[in-house]
């Protein structure tokens, strides 16, 4: 009988000697991240757009402290030597009143406990408080706290700017009730809703505070890192970590309003127009 012509594969044994990699840690994440924001933003330049996102996470994974001033930046951004001492000295000031909170010594508070102290020692507003905290993408889903030394060097720049300008983060201005999403608030309730309760089989009304995180990210309506971060900061946690999402769901508008508002400033933060 004719003999089958011998595949090239099994005259060289390339499956048995081939190099087997593996994805990196979030791979899938990181991925699903980017299509979100790209679907949400459409951008013209896929490349230029996926460049500036990637590089906006890793400056704020690494934790940098000096972002380079665009040439255009106002002179709000350059700091003096003695404007930078006072900023130097408010980091400090600002850890050591986080220290007063941490009893446990972990180095790590609530998120209530950071916004409470950001309103009692830097007189912020609400606004930028929730600015400050919808970019804690280190935020722990195991109990809901934040590395809050981390927290100050990464975002000292933006309490010092909203501590010495009083700048006002404005809300956009709506013809018509859909400002969210292209949602109403009654509409956003009830979307965020249904997606709640399609992952939770038991109808207990409840979500683990990771459960809950992972729904957001996962929401039809294209919710933006900033958006699942603040939703996820300040969702109210049981003792034993969970989520009563009904009431998370009602409270969700006014907030995605306001990182609305977020994003418009930090396109102009960026781009030095502020």
């Amino acid at each position: 009988p004719k003999m089958a012509t011998p595949l090239f594969r099994d005259l060289t044994r390339a499956t048995k000697f081939q190099k087997k990699f593996t994805l990196p840690p979030n791979f899938s994440e990181v991925l699903k991240d980017l299509t979100r924001e790209v679907l949400r933003e459409q951008p013209e330049d896929i490349y230029a757009f996926a460049a500036t996102h990637f590089k906006r996470l890793a400056l704020e994974n690494e934790g940098v402290q000096e972002v380079p001033v665009p040439e255009n930046a106002s002179s709000r951004r350059q700091l003096s030597p003695e404007k930078r001492q006072e900023m130097n000295n408010l980091q400090t000031q600002l850890i050591d009143a986080f220290g007063e909170e941490d009893f446990d010594k972990k180095h790590r508070l609530h998120s209530h406990i950071i916004k409470r102290v950001l309103q009692s020692s830097c007189s912020l507003s609400q606004d930028h408080v929730w600015f400050l905290i919808s970019k804690c993408h280190d935020l722990s889903l195991s109990d809901g706290s934040i590395d809050y030394e981390k927290f100050v060097t990464d975002n000292i720049h933006y309490i010092y700017f909203f501590m010495t300008t009083s700048h006002i983060l404005k809300r956009q201005e709506h013809k018509d009730e859909n400002a969210v999403h292209g949602l109403t608030a009654e509409d956003l309730e009830t979307t965020l809703l249904n997606l709640f309760q399609n992952n939770d089989p038991s109808g207990s009304g409840r979500l683990l505070l990771d459960q809950f995180h992972d729904c957001l990210r996962r929401a039809p309506i294209q919710l933006t890192i900033g958006d699942v971060t603040l939703l996820t900061a300040e969702a109210m946690v049981s003792g034993d970590n969970f989520v009563t999402y009904a009431d998370e769901a009602l409270r969700a508008f006014p907030l995605l309003d306001a990182s609305q508002a977020f994003e418009v400033f930090q396109t102009e933060w960026d781009e030095g127009k502020v």
